[in-house]
C-alpha cells in the first residue's frame, strides 16, 4: 500500500491523533469552507467524508431516507461518537443534503448529543457585487468562529501563510493530474482521487510529501494508453469504490468536475506584498465565485461549459455520469454536458450501489461509440 492510500484510507485516525496530541482539528462539510481560513486560526483542516464504516440507522431516521446517502454516511460516525475529538464543524451551504446535516448537528449540539460545536458557512453564487460582499462577510464570521473555537487569532500573516501553502499544494496536484493524462506513467485515476482525498484531510506538508512519493514511484515508462480514457461526471463518490469499479473494468479516469476531485481545491491568485486579512478573505471568496462549482450551485449552461473544456483538456475518450438516489441536480445538468462534449457520452442515474456490471454495460456503450 502506497502512503498516498494508506493517509487516505485512515484519515479520521492521524486526525484523531493530532487532536490528542494538542493540535484543534477543524471539520468541513463540503468543498466550499476555506481550509484556509482554519489553519490560520491554529487548526488541522479535516473535511469529513462518508467513507466510514458506521450503522447508519439513526442516522437516516434524523435525516430521512430521501436525502442524499453521503449526508448519511456522513453523520454516523459523529453520532457513534467516532469525531469527539473535532473541536468544531463547518458546513457549506452547497447543497441540501448539506444544509440539512447542520440543523441536525446544532440541534444534537444543543441537545448535547453531540461533542463538537457547528457553524453554517453561507457562501451564495449569483455573479453581483451584492453576493461578494455577503460572501466576505460570512468568511470574516467563519475566521471569529474559528478564533473563538481554537483561541487563536487569524493574523494577516497566519492567512497569507496559510493561502501559499495551499498554492503550493495545488502546484503538487496539477502536476500528478498531468501524469494521470500521460501515456509515459502509471498514475490512475484512484491514484488522483486519494490525493485530492488527502489534500482536503492532511497538513500541506503531508500531503505534499505523499503526493511527491506518488509521483516519483508512478512516473516510469509503460502507462495506460491502452486503455478507454474516461472523464467523471454527476454525484462526487462515497469513498474511491467506484473508481476501483471503473479502473477494474478496464478503464483509466483523466479527469473529474465533481467536489472529490478537481472542484476540491479552489486556486486563489498570488498574495501581493501588503496584502493582509480583508484582501486574503476577499480574494478566497471571490476565487470561489467564479470557479466552475458543483451542480447544486451553479446553472446548467455554466456547468456543461465547464465540462466541455475539462473533457477537451483531459483527453477522455467519453464522458460517464453516475449519478446517487437522493442527488438530482447533477442529473439535470448531463443533457447538456452530453450536448457540449464531442465525445461518446452516458448517464446512470438514482444509483443507490453502482454495481460492476452496470459499469462494464456503460463501458462497452462508451467502446462501441468512442
Amino acid at each position: 500500500m502506497s502512503l498516498l492510500e494508506e493517509l487516505y484510507g485512515n484519515r479520521y485516525e492521524h486526525a484523531a491523533a493530532d487532536a490528542a496530541s494538542g493540535t484543534p482539528v477543524i471539520g468541513l462539510i463540503g468543498a466550499e469552507v476555506p481550509p484556509e481560513l482554519v489553519r490560520a486560526a491554529g487548526a488541522r483542516a479535516l473535511r469529513l467524508h462518508g467513507a466510514v464504516r458506521s450503522d447508519p440507522s439513526r442516522a437516516t431516521e434524523l435525516l430521512g431516507r430521501a436525502v442524499d446517502e453521503e449526508a448519511v454516511m456522513i453523520l454516523s460516525p459523529i453520532l457513534d461518537g467516532q469525531l469527539e475529538f473535532l473541536r468544531g464543524i463547518l458546513v457549506a451551504n452547497d447543497c441540501e443534503a448539506s444544509l440539512q446535516l447542520f440543523y441536525a448537528l446544532r440541534e444534537l449540539h444543543r441537545l448535547g448529543a453531540v461533542t463538537p460545536a457547528v457553524h453554517l458557512v453561507d457562501q451564495r453564487h449569483l455573479d453581483r457585487p451584492s453576493t461578494l460582499r455577503y460572501n466576505i462577510h460570512q468568511l470574516h464570521e467563519a475566521v471569529r468562529v474559528l478564533s473563538e473555537w481554537t483561541g487563536v487569532e487569524a493574523t494577516d500573516a497566519r492567512l497569507v501563510d496559510a493561502v501559499r501553502e495551499s498554492a503550493h499544494l495545488d502546484v503538487k496536484l496539477h502536476a500528478l493530474q498531468r501524469l494521470r493524462r500521460s501515456d509515459a506513467s502509471e498514475v490512475t485515476g484512484l491514484d488522483v482521487l486519494h490525493a485530492y482525498g488527502v489534500a482536503t484531510a492532511m497538513t500541506p506538508a503531508m500531503a505534499t510529501d505523499a503526493i511527491d512519493a506518488a509521483a516519483a514511484a508512478l512516473a516510469s515508462t509503460g502507462g495506460a494508453h491502452h486503455r478507454l480514457r474516461i472523464f467523471c461526471t454527476g454525484s462526487a463518490p462515497i469513498g474511491d469504490d467506484l473508481y476501483r469499479i471503473i479502473e477494474g473494468a478496464g478503464a483509466i479516469i483523466v479527469g473529474e468536475d465533481h467536489a472529490w476531485g478537481e472542484l476540491a481545491l479552489v486556486p486563489v491568485r498570488r498574495i501581493e506584498p501588503g496584502e493582509g486579512k480583508d484582501e486574503v478573505i476577499s480574494l478566497l471568496a471571490a476565487s470561489r465565485l467564479a470557479a466552475a462549482g458543483a451542480a447544486p450551485t451553479r446553472s446548467s449552461h455554466r456547468r456543461a461549459a465547464h465540462t466541455a473544456d475539462a473533457v477537451r483538456a483531459s483527453g477522455a475518450q467519453a464522458l460517464l455520469a453516475i449519478v446517487r438516489a437522493g442527488d438530482d441536480a447533477p442529473a439535470w445538468d448531463f443533457p447538456r454536458q452530453r450536448d457540449a462534449v464531442d465525445v461518446p457520452a452516458v448517464l446512470l442515474e438514482r444509483q443507490r450501489r453502482t454495481s460492476t456490471e452496470d459499469v462494464a454495460h456503460a463501458l462497452s456503450l462508451l467502446r462501441s461509440a468512442a
